[in-house]
C-alpha cells in the first residue's frame, strides 16, 4: 500500500506529472526524460528532501512488497493479489515517467531472481512444495518482463539521444572510440556526431555496449591515482554528498570520482563501476576481499531461500542482485537514501536474526 500511495507525491515532485501522464511519457520517452531533468534543475529542493526522507522509511518494506508477494502467491487472497500486480506496475509507470530504464530494471530483476529461487525448490522439493504451474507462470511473466524491458530500454535510448539531447551531451553520455578521438583532438566534427549517433542509436546491442562500457572507461582513469582513506564515507553518493564536506571542505577531494572528474569524468554525468566506489574506503586491493565476503553472504542468503524459504533471507539475496547489476555502473544500494536504508535494514535483520534473542522475536 505504501508503495502505491507514494507513487503520487514521488511522480508529481520527480517529474511534474502524475501517474496518469505515463502513457504520453510512454509515446514520448525522449521529451519525458528532458522534462525531468528541467524538474530536477528547477524544482523545490526542499520538499524532494523532505520527502524523500519519507520515502526512505517506507523504502525497506516497499522494497520487499514484490519479492514477498511473488514467494507467497498461492497463499495470497484475491484482493491482496490485485495489490501486488499493483505493486509490481508502480515502479514501472514512475520510471515512465521519467523516461528511465532503473526501477523497471528493478523489479523485472525481482522477478527473476524469484522465479530462479521457485524453479530450484521445484528441482529439489517437487510439487510438495512448489506447483509446475506456479513455476511455468512466473517464467512466463520473466520472459515477457525481461522482453518488454529491452524494447522500453531501447526505444528510451533512442528517443532520448535523437530527440532530447545536443550533440554535444549526445558525445557526453556516449563513450566510444569517436568520442575519444574528439577529446583528444579538442575537436567535435559532424562526422563524429554522426557516428556516435549511428551507433548508440542503431541497435540494443550497440546502445547496451555503449551505455555499460563507459564504467570501465571511468575505472580505468581511476586506477594510477593515489589511495586516500575516506574512512567509510567514499562508497556512497549519499554520504559523499551530505556528510563528507561536514569533515572538511576539501573531505571530497581525496575520493576516486574526484581525481577522474579532474580529467573530464565526472561522477555526475559519467559511471566508474562500482569499484572505483568501494575502493575510496578500502582500496583498490581492499575490493577483492569485500566481494569475497559478498559472494559468501549472497550464495548463503540464496541457501535460506531456496532450502528453507526463508522470507528474511530473500530481501537480501534480491539486493544482492541489484548491485550485481550494477556492476558496470556504480553503487547502486548506497546511491540514494532510500537504497541504502533498504540495504542496511534488511541485512542487519538478515545478520541479526543468527543471534537466539531476534530470532526468537521472529519467530
Amino acid at each position: 500500500l505504501a508503495g502505491i500511495v507514494l507513487l503520487f507525491p514521488a511522480s508529481f515532485i520527480y517529474t511534474g506529472k502524475w501517474p496518469w501522464d505515463a502513457y504520453d511519457a510512454f509515446v514520448c520517452p525522449g521529451k519525458a526524460y528532458a522534462e525531468m531533468l528541467h524538474v530536477a534543475q528547477t524544482g523545490n529542493v526542499t520538499l524532494r528532501r523532505a520527502f524523500s526522507l519519507i520515502a526512505a522509511t517506507f523504502a525497506p518494506f516497499v522494497f520487499c512488497a514484490v519479492p514477498f508477494g511473488l514467494m507467497m502467491w498461492e497463499k495470497l487472497r484475491r484482493w491482496e493479489k490485485g495489490l501486488l500486480v499493483l505493486a509490481f506496475f508502480c515502479p514501472v509507470v514512475f520510471s515512465t515517467l521519467r523516461g528511465t530504464d532503473k526501477e523497471t530494471a528493478d523489479v523485472v530483476l525481482a522477478l527473476l531472481l524469484v522465479t530462479l529461487v521457485k524453479g530450484a525448490q521445484f528441482l529439489i522439493h517437487g510439487k510438495a512444495e512448489v506447483s509446475r504451474r506456479v513455476v511455468g507462470g512466473l517464467v512466463l511473466v520473466t520472459l515477457v518482463g525481461t522482453l518488454f524491458a529491452g524494447i522500453s530500454f531501447e526505444e528510451k535510448k533512442k528517443a532520448r539521444y535523437r530527440d532530447a539531447c545536443s550533440p554535444a551531451f549526445l558525445l557526453e553520455q556516449a563513450w566510444t572510440p569517436q568520442k575519444l578521438r574528439a577529446e583528444e583532438n579538442n575537436v567535435l566534427t559532424e562526422k563524429d556526431i554522426d557516428d556516435v549517433r549511428k551507433i548508440v542509436t542503431s541497435s540494443p546491442f550497440g546502445m547496451a555496449t555503449a551505455y555499460l562500457a563507459q564504467g570501465y572507461y571511468g575505472l580505468s582513469l581511476t586506477l594510477n591515482h593515489t589511495f586516500e582513506p575516506m574512512y567509510g564515507l567514499g562508497h556512497s553518493p549519499v554520504l559523499m554528498m551530505y556528510v563528507a564536506p561536514r569533515v572538511s571542505a576539501d573531505f571530497p577531494n581525496r575520493s576516486y570520482l574526484y581525481k577522474g572528474a579532474q580529467e573530464g569524468w565526472s561522477d555526475k554525468s559519467h559511471w566508474s563501476t562500482i569499484v572505483a566506489w568501494l575502493a575510496n574506503d578500502i582500496s583498490f586491493y581492499g575490493v577483492p576481499f569485500f566481494f569475497l565476503i559478498f559472494g559468501f553472504f549472497w550464495a548463503r542468503a540464496w541457501r535460506e531461500t531456496v532450502e528453507a524459504n526463508s522470507l528474511l533471507s530473500l530481501p537480501f539475496f534480491c539486493l544482492g542482485g541489484i548491485l550485481l547489476l550494477y556492476f558496470p555502473a556504480n553503487n547502486q544500494l548506497a546511491g540514494t537514501l532510500g537504497s541504502y536504508a533498504t540495504t542496511i535494514f534488511w541485512f542487519l535483520l538478515w545478520v541479526g536474526a543468527r543471534f537466539a534473542p531476534l530470532r526468537r522475536l521472529l519467530g
